[in-house]
């Protein structure tokens, strides 16, 4: 069940930078950047 969690997030990641037309970049990336907004937030 978590690799499905895992796999719909990356599909949907994907599809908002398709939508944005935004270059598609690596998952690791992705997740990297929103964590860095989070804790950017956080302080």
């Amino acid at each position: 069940m978590e690799a499905r969690v895992k796999l719909q997030s990356k599909l949907l990641v994907a599809e908002k930078q398709i939508a944005e037309g935004a270059e598609l970049l690596d998952h690791d990336q992705v997740m990297e950047r929103m964590r860095r907004k989070i804790n950017a937030a956080k302080e």
